[in-house]
């Protein structure tokens, strides 16, 4: 079915409805036409992806999500304007984004993946929608009638987010990371919202800082504080992330592998050395600002035994539909990529490559879910720290190598 009219089907839909709703309404009081069209447009919020859509061709999947924002979009704004007096109208704004639908006029030429790279956007209407949603959402803030469910999702949501704000500044460096005050603005967030979904990233978030600044012996003292939590976000995540630091932490790391550059790498053969495996990519702009501490801190305590091992998750955008000619082309391609990265970067220690992106095989052993990630063994082998990035990195280095 062609979308014009797909869309013609969907308006006649509309005047159907509407004419339900009035011979309703003629019938019977106002709240029923409103409780109606609120069983209607609250339906459409439940996940109805499809079995198939994993499966379905990435273009597909991103024109239905954009078909169903624009549905979601309009029926929301109908119901505004048919009542403008229900309080279940801020229910309505709070699931309204700025961002969504993109208004896509053009999906442009697609990647070797299958994915729209240029996508061509009605940036009027997208701008107005932008204002439209930041007026929408003030006049919710302030209104009244705010379903006490929601207003204390706000409250928390403005909480988390003052949360983010302040841990982005420690991330800048612009502010200490004052770890007693984070942790007792998350625990205040969850004594006043105990069932807080934004909790859950708040804890990330502030774990990413303590595991900087903190050994990973605390770091995973820090995360069992945490497993016993009554929010079921938080202990979660925190059961699963001690989980991983136990496994982590119980023996020596060991793997090997052949460099990108033809050499021979043997965790085993470097004990009795400090030594830094760094996860991280040519693509990943965090990764790529640290790279000159790395180099700084290789250069200073090089020949005082300090080792790097890097583990690139570099993407040779290999598919299942390859020839064995075709793969071998792309991850040659994608290995000189890294091997002009490293030199023009001053990276002279090894590299672990195989052009997997995030299935790379060590870094799915170590469930790596996130770029950076920097281990930093001790000279048996042990992990030491999971964050050893800025300051950080040369204050540890010189603990193990007691300088």
């Amino acid at each position: 079915m062609s979308l014009p009219t797909k869309k013609r089907l969907w308006a006649l839909g509309l005047i159907v409805a509407a004419s339900a709703g009035f011979l309703v309404a003629a019938e019977s009081p106002a709240a029923t036409s409103a409780d109606m069209a609120w069983a209607e447009l609250s339906a459409g919020w439940v996940d109805q992806t499809p079995a198939d859509y994993a499966r379905l061709p990435p273009l597909e999947q991103r024109k239905r999500f954009e078909q169903r924002s624009l549905r979601s979009r309009e029926q929301g704004l109908a119901f505004l304007a048919n009542f403008p007096a229900d309080p279940r109208r801020w229910l309505v704004v709070d699931r309204f984004f700025p961002s969504m639908p993109r208004f896509v006029r053009e999906w442009g030429p697609l990647n070797e993946e299958g994915e729209p790279t240029r996508p061509v956007i009605d940036a009027a209407t997208a701008a107005a929608w932008k204002t439209k949603v930041g007026e929408l959402q003030a006049a919710m803030a302030a209104a009244p009638d705010l379903p006490a469910e929601l207003r204390e999702r706000l409250a928390a949501r403005k909480s988390a987010e003052e949360f983010a704000a302040t841990l982005a500044q420690v991330g800048a460096g612009n502010k200490p990371a004052d770890l007693a005050a984070l942790r007792g603005a998350l625990e205040a967030h969850l004594v006043t919202w105990p069932a807080s979904s934004a909790a859950r990233g708040m804890l990330y978030n502030y774990m990413y800082v303590f595991s900087q600044a903190q050994t990973a012996a605390r770091t995973a003292a820090e995360w069992q504080s945490f497993a016993t939590s009554p929010n079921e976000g938080v202990r979660t995540l925190a059961v699963g992330q001690l989980a991983k630091m136990d496994a982590l932490l119980a023996v020596p790391v060991e793997f090997a592998f052949t460099a990108a550059d033809g050499r021979a790498v043997d965790l085993k053969k470097l004990r009795g050395k400090v030594v830094l495996v760094d996860f991280w990519a040519t693509w990943c702009g965090p990764c790529v600002a640290e790279i000159p501490n790395v180099a700084a801190n290789y250069r200073k305590y090089h020949a005082r035994g300090f080792e790097v091992i890097g583990i690139a998750l570099e993407n040779a955008k290999l598919t299942p539909k390859d020839t064995p000619e075709q793969a071998a082309a792309k991850l040659a391609a994608a290995r000189r990529v890294l091997a002009d990265f490293t030199a023009k970067n001053g990276m002279p220690w090894p590299q672990q490559f195989d052009g997997k992106h995030w299935k790379n095989e060590i870094a799915s052993r170590f469930s790596i879910g996130a770029v950076p990630a920097m281990f930093l063994l001790d000279q048996e082998g042990r992990v030491v720290s999971t964050n050893a990035r800025g300051e950080a990195l040369e204050r540890e280095v010189k603990r193990l190598l007691k300088l």
